[in-house]
């Protein structure tokens, strides 16, 4: 019974690697053991139907379905080796392909970049060499077409298209700021004001963060191209100002003058008697000096009525 089981298996498989149009090409998953028949068979059944979702322009159902055919393409992938993992390596670039292509059309360009960037990384993995060249082996004629228009939309929109970065937890008045390298290289970084959310273009980047009453706050932020990230930054509060103690003005005010000391009134008793005797002294002098001499004076005592 279980031969009976494997022969319809088997041969499902090979009808459905042959009746892909435009989808995975003949041989494009490799052969599949039994251990994984049924990931390869719905992976191959989802791939169809989103290529005619695909092919309606029925965008969302085309890309939701192409995006759980690429998860059963990874979640066997590493089990492989040698070509087997080579062929699904061509699936995985294939829906990668359809999903930028989708993106795009539904305005979602980072989403589409994201999508063709990984395109490009799994291709690059693919041999090159002219022995063996992946373009030359028994794939889907469309597949090198597909991946050189995914690479020219990549080169035309996602240089320029930015990642986005919201910051949360930021005060009212927080104002951001974006280094930005000079031109010149002996010349400093400038600073350039950005809104929210934050346009960055590499996938690091050095901001600035001030506010009023806040300490200024530098960091250096990574985020994956074409991509939208969040975060929580937290701005420490300025220390409040110490203080000032008062300074009392001291005026120095001149003393009162000193009051006369007292004289004793013996004092100017003494003074009224020294001067009185002064005076007398030199009222006596004065008469000395001003009287008239008379002559032939005879001195000794006589009759003072003599002389009159």
């Amino acid at each position: 019974m279980s031969g009976h089981t494997l022969f319809p298996l088997g041969t499902l498989l090979r009808h459905w690697s042959r009746c892909l149009l435009a989808g995975l090409c003949l041989g494009l998953l490799g052969p599949t053991p039994t251990a994984h028949a049924d990931d390869v068979i719905q992976a191959r059944l989802r791939y169809r139907k989103a290529l005619k979702l695909y092919q309606r322009k029925q965008w969302k159902r085309s890309q939701a379905t192409f995006k759980s055919t690429l998860a059963l393409l990874e979640k066997r992938h590493p089990k492989l080796k040698g070509r087997r993992k080579q062929f699904n390596t061509l699936g995985m670039a294939d829906v990668d392909y359809h999903l930028g292509m989708i993106a795009l059309t539904l305005q979602q360009p980072r989403q589409a970049c994201r999508n063709f960037q990984r395109l490009r990384q799994r291709v690059q993995t693919l041999p090159t060499t002219p022995q063996n060249n992946w373009q030359n082996w028994r794939i889907n004629p469309q597949l090198p077409g597909r991946f050189q228009e995914a690479n020219s939309k990549f080169a035309r929109v996602c240089p320029t298209q930015p990642s986005l970065l919201t910051i949360q937890g930021l005060p009212a008045q927080a104002q951001i700021e974006l280094q930005q390298p000079s031109s010149q290289g002996d010349q400093p970084a400038r600073w350039t004001i950005v809104s929210q959310p934050v346009p960055l273009t590499q996938t690091s980047a050095t901001l600035r963060i001030q506010a009023p009453g806040y300490q200024a706050q530098q960091m250096k932020v990574t985020v994956p191209r074409w991509s939208r990230k969040t975060i929580k930054v937290t701005l420490k509060s300025k220390p409040k100002p110490r203080p000032r103690p008062r300074t009392r003005i001291i005026i120095r005010r001149p003393p009162p003058p000193k009051p006369p000391k007292k004289i004793s009134p013996w004092v100017w008793v003494g003074v009224g008697v020294g001067s009185a005797a002064i005076i007398a002294g030199t009222a006596t002098a004065v008469y000395f000096l001003t009287r008239p001499s008379r002559p032939n004076e005879v001195t000794g005592q006589l009759n003072p009525n003599v002389w009159e």
